[in-house]
C-alpha cells in the first residue's frame, strides 16, 4: 500500500511495508504539473506491461514494482485493484503510476484539488 501525499506542488509517494522490498522503491516525488489524470476505475487495471522489470508480479497476489515495454515506463504497487488509483504523467520518467491506496475517492479529490490550486476540504 502507498501513502500519498501533496506538498510544494509535489506529489510525495511513500511505498509502505515490506512493498519497499517487492517495488525495490521507498518513495516517488512527481511535480504536479505532471499530472495529467488521475482515476480509480479498477476496470482500467489490466496487468502491467511485459517487458523488462525491476519488481515482484504474482497474478492475482500482488504487483509492485517498475515496468516497462514499448517506451513505456509504469510503477505499480497493488494487491487489490478496487483500492487502487491509476495516475497518468506527461513528461516523467513513468506515464503511469498504479497505486493502491487506503481510500481512492479520497486521494483522487485531494490530487484533483491540488492540480486546481486549491487546498482539499
Amino acid at each position: 500500500m502507498t501513502r500519498i501525499t501533496v506538498h510544494n506542488d509535489n506529489l510525495n509517494i511513500e511505498i509502505e511495508g515490506l512493498h519497499r522490498l517487492w517495488a525495490f522503491k521507498r518513495r516517488l516525488t512527481i511535480p504536479l504539473a505532471h499530472v495529467q489524470h488521475v482515476s480509480g476505475n479498477p476496470d482500467r487495471i489490466r496487468r502491467p506491461p511485459i517487458g523488462w522489470s525491476l519488481g515482484f508480479w504474482a497474478p492475482g497476489l500482488i504487483v509492485a514494482g517498475t515496468f516497462c515495454s514499448r517506451g513505456k515506463r509504469e510503477f505499480w504497487d497493488i494487491r487489490h485493484p478496487t483500492k487502487a488509483i491509476i495516475i497518468d504523467l506527461a513528461n516523467d520518467r513513468h506515464t503511469r503510476l498504479v497505486l493502491e491506496v487506503e481510500d481512492p475517492q479520497s486521494v483522487i479529490d485531494m490530487i484533483t484539488q491540488a492540480r486546481r490550486g486549491t487546498s482539499p476540504s
